[in-house]
Formats: C-alpha cells, sequence, structure tokens
C-alpha cells in the first residue's frame, strides 16, 4: 500500500541507496515516483536492473565523470 512513506518493494522516502544497491532500486525509489525509470540513458533500462549502483558507468557510455564512490 502506498501511503505516501511505504511502497511495494519496502522502501521509503528516508531510505538511502548505496553503491551495493541495484538499478532497481533508484528506478522504484520513492522519491523517484514516476520517473526513476528515466534516470538512466536508455528507452528500456529493465533489462540493466539487477546490476549493481557501483557498475552504473558501464550503462552511462555519454558521460565520462560516473563515480558513484564519491561522497
Amino acid at each position: 500500500m502506498d501511503n505516501g512513506h511505504e511502497i511495494a518493494t519496502g522502501m521509503t522516502t528516508n531510505t538511502h541507496l548505496t553503491t551495493d544497491n541495484l538499478v532497481r532500486d533508484i528506478a522504484r525509489h520513492p522519491v523517484f515516483k514516476g520517473f526513476g525509470n528515466l534516470l538512466l540513458p536508455y528507452d528500456d533500462n529493465a533489462a540493466y536492473y539487477n546490476a549493481t549502483i557501483n557498475n552504473i558507468a558501464t550503462l552511462m557510455p555519454y558521460h565520462n565523470a560516473v563515480n558513484p564512490d564519491l561522497n
């Protein structure tokens, strides 16, 4: 049930993502509701949902300074 905070994945708007999370977690995170799937450069990102955020640079070929470990 979506009450503004909880969603089916168990994430809330306060859930922080780390480099160990999956691309799917970005696409389905409640703070990106309605456009999370558009944050990556491909029309159909679902094929990459099992990749970790740590490897996200491989999904962004036109970006040359992608470093998910920077804080």
